[in-house]
């Protein structure tokens, strides 16, 4: 595991989530899935994750009210997904406590690369053999980048 404190994953729609489950646990992280606000509150409190990914539209409330509760912790990063992609929307969000907000639809690249970028900043250290010194992107990207 790369991580002895988990993700946990707020979605209602089981296909989502779902989709979540074993993205996240194929590149080896341990995942809690929850589909209401109440069972995400739940595994806030019992899991103690290390990020929290949240959708907005919830059947029992407002997912940002995860998102407060999530970003009051200390180690814990929050992650929102969302099918609300206006620029008001991403903007309230990230002022509300999200330390990223990707809109719907969503690539696995993107989501993974937000994940190991704040497990990094939780002290997480880089994954993978080919990542660089200080945690950078993995040395032959950097090789190939242009210098802006």
């Amino acid at each position: 595991m790369k991580s002895d404190r988990p993700i946990l994953v707020l979605e209602d729609d089981p296909d989502v989530g779902n989709t979540f489950l074993a993205m996240l646990r194929r590149d080896g992280w341990n995942v809690s899935l929850a589909a209401t606000l109440a069972e995400g509150y739940a595994n806030l409190v019992g899991w103690d994750p290390c990020i929290v990914i949240v959708d907005l539209g919830l059947p029992d409330g407002s997912g940002m009210n995860m998102v407060r509760a999530a970003a009051s912790r200390a180690r814990t990063r929050v992650i929102v997904i969302s099918g609300r992609g206006e620029e008001v929307d991403r903007v309230v969000g990230l002022e509300v406590g999200a330390d990223d907000y990707i809109s719907k639809p969503f690539s696995a690249r993107e989501v993974n690369a937000c994940v190991n970028t704040l497990h990094r900043r939780l002290g997480g250290g880089t994954h993978g053999p080919e990542a660089a010194p200080g945690g950078g992107p993995p040395a032959r990207e950097m090789a190939n980048s242009p210098p802006w």
